[in-house]
């Protein structure tokens, strides 16, 4: 989407792709066979706030102070850390289709949220993964047995992180609300009911419910602009 690399950039939304690469690279290791239960929590909350610094630490100088970027990192490790760990222990629970299925409509729900809460490169992003769980979907339906990495849920979880954050650092401060149903959208891919059917419905209801409303939320208009003012209509004019 950027066009460019470059190894440790200044400018923090063009480290998107290392936050992807640490997510990545430390899902990759939990999905480690017999890897104990603490070493995985400890690695998604190093891969979690580890995320969120190189994204957000270039905004200590007006933004964000020391207390607020530490706050921010720690809040966003917890909140992935224990999102990701229920989700792995549900989503290793229903094999078959109904795990990517209720990724992909959890992500597929996230893309035009991204969009319409300024952050369209985000939205952009989505598309791998999104093709990753679309194959996915269509391999579980033929091996019945297939389940879902436990590193899939922390990638999962992850990429919704950085799109939250992009959008927080877009948007208006009335997304606030609209950012945080969205942040609870994962709990999702938590749920389980009995038959593989009811499970995606389940999921994906939920996780729509949630993303739907928040959508909702963007279109508020604020208190100290009228929905029919343009921002933009001096630009125009010129």
């Amino acid at each position: 989407v950027k066009q460019s690399f470059a190894w440790w950039p200044t400018d923090n939304t063009r480290r998107v792709t290392h936050a992807v690469a640490l997510l990545g690279l430390l899902a990759a290791a939990e999905s480690t066979p017999r890897l104990p239960s603490f070493v995985r929590i400890a690695t998604r909350l190093v891969a979690f706030a580890g995320a969120t610094w190189m994204l957000t630490e270039g905004y200590r100088s007006g933004v964000l102070s020391n207390a607020q970027l530490a706050l921010l990192v720690a809040g966003a490790g917890l909140w992935g850390t224990v999102l990701a760990t229920l989700a792995d222990r549900s989503l290793s629970k229903t094999p078959g289709w109904t795990a990517p299925a209720a990724a992909l409509a959890l992500l597929a729900g996230v893309q035009p949220f991204l969009h319409f809460a300024g952050f369209s490169s985000g939205s952009l992003a989505l598309v791998g993964a999104l093709a990753v769980l679309a194959n996915a979907v269509i391999v579980g339906a033929i091996f019945k047995k297939f389940t879902l990495a436990p590193g899939a849920a922390t990638m999962i979880v992850g990429l919704v992180l950085i799109g939250l954050l992009g959008a927080g650092i877009q948007s208006e401060p009335k997304s606030v609300p609209a950012l945080i149903l969205v942040a609870l959208s994962p709990l999702a891919l938590t749920l389980r009911f009995r038959g593989p059917v009811p499970t995606a419905l389940l999921r994906a209801g939920v996780a729509g419910a949630f993303i739907g409303a928040a959508m909702a939320t963007l279109m508020l208009p604020t208190a100290n602009a009228p929905a029919e003012d343009d921002p933009y209509a001096d630009y125009y004019a010129d």
